[in-house]
């Protein structure tokens, strides 16, 4: 069997990205998939990588632009972690995206992702409660601290956003460009800002998306 027919073989069609860019690591490893509606093939764009593959899941049909990092994070300072990061059938990513999980990240069904945008389940450093970081300890050196992040179906994240740990959209949001997002956010809004503010609502019975405060 060629390289370019193990390649095939794994499911990835990879635009713009070359066998022995593969086999340099540029995108590393296999990635892990599962059946989901409709299927479909999962397309990286050039330079982009794929790393803790084993811990991570592909419902379905998945595209990604140029240079987007896609990490489970498995180890950090020897310690273990197990991270759980899921795609659902659809997802797709322009240039530039960063998504990092130690704990989980859960992306819906068609979810929508603009260019430079940032989705993190962790930070490094412990910044509340009675045994913060110290500001001397080197940030490198500092131990995660983890909250789940978890984007509901259909949601369309704008660009050059930030996702923050513990962060849960519903269905339906729109996210607008250059937020930054932290909490926990009902189905069908429109939120921008940083830190982000819901700006309308969808309302089923009038079928239109209204002001906030009406």
């Amino acid at each position: 069997m060629t390289v370019r027919a193990a390649v095939e073989r794994l499911g990835l069609i990879e635009t713009g990205v070359t066998v022995a860019d593969r086999l340099l690591g540029r995108i590393r490893g296999t990635v892990k998939t599962a059946g989901g509606r409709g299927g479909g093939a999962l397309t990286f764009g050039a330079g982009s990588h794929v790393i803790g593959r084993r811990n991570i899941t592909f419902q379905g049909a998945f595209t990604c632009g140029r240079r987007c990092r896609i990490e489970a994070v498995t180890v950090h300072l020897a310690t273990p972690y197990q991270p759980t990061l899921v795609f659902g059938h659809g997802v797709a990513l322009s240039d530039d995206v960063h998504i990092a999980c130690a704990q989980q990240v859960v992306l819906g069904t068609d979810v929508l992702i603009g260019s430079r945008v940032l989705i993190t389940d962790h930070n490094h450093g412990q910044y509340h409660g009675d045994a913060p970081t110290r500001p001397e300890e080197p940030p490198n050196r500092r131990a995660l601290s983890t909250a789940p992040v978890i984007i509901g179906d259909n949601v369309w994240i704008g660009d050059l956003v930030t996702i923050l740990p513990g962060t849960v959209i519903g269905s339906g949001c729109v996210i607008g460009a250059n937020s930054v997002v932290r909490g926990h956010v009902g189905p069908g809004q429109i939120l921008a800002g940083a830190p982000a503010r819901t700006l309308r609502v969808f309302d089923p019975q009038r079928g239109q998306w209204v002001a906030a405060h009406d």
